[in-house]
Formats: C-alpha cells, structure tokens, sequence
C-alpha cells in the first residue's frame, strides 16, 4: 500500500488500486496544526477504482487513510478526468461531539482534555500524548466537537503540535516532535529559490495594558482587583515602528501581576509577521517540523529553522519540493539585523561599484552590441555549466551511422543518446539498430527511444511497443512521444483535431506503454505548443527552444541546437541524470 493510491468506496470494504492517475498531478501537503491534504487528478479507465471515487470515500497512500471531500469531474470530446481534494483521516474528528460541559474554571492536563472529548466514541479515534506539558486552566470545557477540542488545545498550550497517524491523534510537546537530522537548505546550492514574505496586514502590536478581573466579594459597590493595570511592551519594536497600542487585555487564569506580564508580553505582536518558502533542487519528501540549517550565502545569512508545511509530487520527479518554514522572532530578528548590516554595507560599497564599472567599461572599448552579445554568450555557458550533460537524438535523417561519428560527437562532449523509432502506425527507423549499437560503441549511453505522432493513439503506441520489444529497449530508458507534425495544430484556420481529443489521444498512446511497464514517458514539442497544442501529462518535458538563451520553465531537458557543432544533429541539455 506505501507505493500504491488505494481507493475504498463509501461504506465499503472493498479496496482496488487507482492506475490512472496523472503523475505530475498528485501531491501531498501537510501543514502544522492547520490540515493535511492530498490532491490528484485521474482519467476515466473503466475500472473500478476509477468509478469508487467519491465524495467521502477513502484513499490511502503511504499507509495514511484520507477522505475524498471535493470532486471535480470534467467530461471533454468523450475523455473523462476528476479532480480529487483529500483530507487526512484524522480531521474527521469533527465528526465527534460532547454536549456535555465542565462548567466553571478547571485545571486540565493535555490528556484530561482528549479523554473528555474523544472518551467512549464510537468511531474508532484513540488518543495519545507525547511529551512533557504543564496543566493549565479551560473556563467551561465541553459542548463541542472534535475539531474544536483541537483548537483549544493548541490555543491553550502554544507548544502543543497535532501531528497524527489515521486515527490516532497525536498531540506532541514541540521538543517531543522537532528532531534535528543534521539537514540543511543552502540557496543556489541544493535550493533554487528562497522566497520571503513580510506581512502586518493583521498588525502591528507593541504596548497593551493589562488589566485585572475582580475578587470575588459580595460587595458589587466596592469591587476589588488583584492587581493594579500595568502595561507590557516591546522598546525595540515602538523605535522602530512607532507605538502600536493593542488596548486592554485581561485573563481570569492570572492572580498575580508576574503571571499576566508573561502572558501579556506573549500576546504582543512587535513584528510583521514572516513567512520563509523555499523551493528544492530535488524531489525528495522533507521531514515534517525537521529542524533544519538555512543558508543564504549570497547574503551571508544563517538561521535555523523547522519545517512547518511542504508540497511534495511523489510521482513525479521533475517537480520540486516546496518547504514552508517556521516563521519565530529569533528567525525575524536576524533577517531584521542582516538586512540592516546588507543595507550599512552597501552605501559604504557603492562608490567602489560605480568606480568598477566605470573600469570595467573603459577596459570593454565596444559597443553595447558588444556587451551584449557577450551577456547573451556567457548565459549559455552558464546554462551548459548548469546541465547535468549533453545528449543527441538522431533518426533516418542521420545517415552517417559510423562509429567514427559518433565518436566525434562524444569528442565534442556528448554523453547519451535518443534514437528516432518509429511513426504514425507504419513506418519503422531501419537504420535505428546500427545507430543503437554504434553509438553504445563510441561511448554514448542510450537516454530512450521516441515516437513521430500523427494523432492515433492506441494504434499508435501499439506500433512503438512493438519496436521497442523487438530492439529489447530496456523497460527503465525514456519514451518519447514528439508532438510538432502540422497536422496535429488544434489552432490552424482549418484545424482537424481539438486541443482535448489531443490530449485524449495522447494520453491513450502513454497508457499502451505504462500497461507494457515503460513508465519514463516524455513529452517532446517546442515550448509554445505545449501550452498551444496540448497539456503536458508525462513524467518529463523535453522542450524545443533554439533561440532561448535560458532552459525554458519546467523542461527536464532542453533542446537547444538543431545542428549542433555544424555536425547536422539536434543537441539538448538534460536536467536528469536519466537523461544521460
């Protein structure tokens, strides 16, 4: 069940897995003390999973029970696909209520509020706590559900994180949780981009009066307080932001003027709030609340920080991981502190910029066209710099099929190689064997074999199986399918297709390979008829741009040259090692 999506319809027992998912559409995110969801988009495959799914049926994945709570089915031209928001299991505790109530102001421990609440239910929720808490005091506890237990336990004690397993619901004490695993976030090194966000939309609070509720007395005329009002501030905050005053506040838990100055200085909010996102270089599944080191070199800045919520695609290896951390004082402070030292830095710098590029630009003694066109050139060799590595794809057009040039080719710094198969249902590369075989010899790794689409899928796919079994192409390369043949534009004036039965069809023709086991599929086209002509639904993309100075958005690989080296063969950088 870990690596497989199950589906369980609705007051049902019976389990079936669900094969027609698209890859790059499902992804988990969890989010500390707020939800946990899984979402993924599914094509009508006439199977049973297909049509168990629900509004509130199951789905599990990773040994974790969600429950389906929207469905989004979009019928087109005969193809049919949903969309599947889930929530994880543990959320439906706000199926449970307790009418009853505590009434008055009682001390509780953790434990005494989930016994209360979840005691003797009858749908199947346990219960455990992990860590260490203080006991602390609810005023009329009861007369809610399960969601709202929940919420007044996180409100009640500010280090309590709800982090559960299917049913059981499991309130950790932070330390408890928070483990540090020596992992790190390093900007342009393992994490592409940092991206901060600074917020007062709910502002701003420096300075709020605290303020005593009455003794009890039987006296109404002459009531009598535990302490006198005081006020708690934050100095840093007011030179900085001016006062920003929150009013009174007031709590009856607190007798002693200690106690309330603590928890009024807990209440204040002296700063924007902050949000840290940072999106991997990789694909892998964070650990949730990890405490993890957070490095911007380019700004010299280093923080720790926890992982508080992440978007991860599982399926699909060529979309990052996005990570939102934790945003605490100690996190805003030093940004705070590392911006001002950037900004004092950089007025004492800027003579010495303007002086350098003054320099600079005697020493250049060309024109901007110059300039440029040497800009335009060393972003090119950045992108070389920055790729994995270079293959080639040939087909019957490449007659020369020698080892000879293929070793010229590996000499220029080639390292694999896509072989042209087949097209439509009828036409076979005969000269794919030698070209496999010679180019193997001169050191060239086969990336995968590709397809020339004319529009027939089943048909179609059946054709490029056949070929690909008959060359025993391993089942773990890549399996392209190239999208460009004119007759295939649902934008021409007389158009003979529609982007949708595209779609449709292109989907049927990945369907014969992933049924085979050949489950690295790619689609190939130029950049914009990926948007024009069809929806990308393969694990890869394989973008044409010959005149991009830069990898274009969400290419796994890159095809920059159509006559790479004046050698008469297309060229292209891959950003997986899959692809060399």
């Amino acid at each position: 069940m870990a690596d497989k999506l199950i589906v369980q319809g609705l007051n049902s027992a019976y389990k079936e897995p669900l094969k027609s998912v698209f890859f790059n559409s499902l992804y988990i995110q969890p989010s500390v003390n707020e939800s946990w969801q899984l979402q993924f988009t599914a094509y009508d495959d006439k199977s049973i999973a297909f049509n168990m799914l629900s509004v509130e049926a199951s789905v599990f994945w990773n040994n974790q029970e969600y429950i389906i709570k929207q469905l989004v089915p979009d019928h087109a031209n005969g193809f049919t696909t949903v969309q599947v928001t889930c929530s994880h299991v543990s959320y439906e505790v706000s199926r449970i209520w307790q009418h009853s109530v505590k009434t008055g102001t009682l001390t509780y421990s953790v434990d005494d509020v989930l016994s209360f609440i979840l005691g003797g239910n009858s749908e199947g929720f346990t219960w455990q706590v992990i860590g260490s808490f203080s006991k602390d005091q609810i005023t009329d506890l009861g007369n809610c559900s399960g969601k709202d237990m929940l919420s007044k336990i996180i409100s009640t004690w500010s280090d309590a994180v709800f982090w559960p397993d299917n049913k059981n619901i499991r309130i950790y004490q932070h330390d408890a949780l928070v483990k540090d695993l020596g992992h790190r976030l390093d900007y342009l090194h393992n994490t592409r981009e940092l991206k901060l966000t600074y917020d007062s939309t709910n502002g701003i609070v420096n300075k709020m009066r605290c303020v005593s509720v009455e003794k009890d007395s039987s006296d109404s005329n002459n009531p009598t307080y535990w302490f006198d009002p005081f006020y708690v501030t934050d100095d840093a905050s007011i030179a900085r932001y001016g006062v920003r005053d929150g009013g009174d506040i007031s709590d009856d838990r607190f007798h002693d003027a200690a106690s309330m100055k603590n928890y009024g200085i807990s209440q204040l909010a002296p700063d924007p709030a902050l949000t840290i996102e940072v999106t991997q270089d990789g694909n892998d599944e964070p650990t949730f609340m990890e405490n993890m080191r957070l490095e911007n070199r380019q700004d010299r800045y280093v923080t720790n920080v926890e992982v508080a919520s992440y978007q991860y695609y599982p399926l699909d290896p060529g979309t990052p991981t996005t990570i939102t951390l934790n945003n605490t004082a100690k996190t805003i402070l030093n940004y705070q502190r590392n911006q001002a030292k950037k900004l004092a830095e950089s007025f004492a710098q800027q003579q010495a910029v303007i002086n350098q590029l003054k320099s600079d630009y005697a020493k250049i003694g060309q024109d901007y066209q110059t300039t440029n066109d040497a800009i335009v050139e060393m972003l090119k060799k950045i992108n070389e710099l920055q790729a994995n590595g270079i293959f080639v794809d040939v087909s019957s057009n490449n007659a020369d099929t020698s080892v000879a040039w293929f070793t010229k080719l590996v000499n220029y710094g080639a390292k694999g190689l896509m072989v042209k198969l087949t097209q439509s249902t009828d036409y076979v590369n005969q000269l794919a064997t030698t070209q496999i075989n010679n180019g193997k010899t001169a050191g060239l790794d086969l990336v995968g074999c590709y397809h020339y689409f004319m529009g027939d899928g089943t048909a179609e796919g059946q054709a490029f199986l056949t070929q690909l079994q008959a060359e025993n192409i391993p089942t773990n390369v890549i399996v392209s399918l190239d999208v460009e043949d004119v007759s295939l534009d649902p934008t021409a004036d007389k158009a003979t297709i529609t982007k949708d039965k595209l779609n449709e069809q292109i989907a049927a023709f990945y369907k014969v390979l992933t049924d085979a086991g050949y489950l690295n599929t790619c689609d190939y086209a130029s950049l914009s008829r990926f948007n024009d002509w069809f929806t990308p639904i393969a694990k890869y993309r394989w973008i044409a741009a010959y005149s991009a100075t830069n990898k274009p958005q969400g290419a796994s690989a890159w095809q920059f040259s159509s006559n790479w080296n004046n050698l008469g063969v297309d060229a292209s950088y891959g950003y997986y090692p899959i692809f060399i």
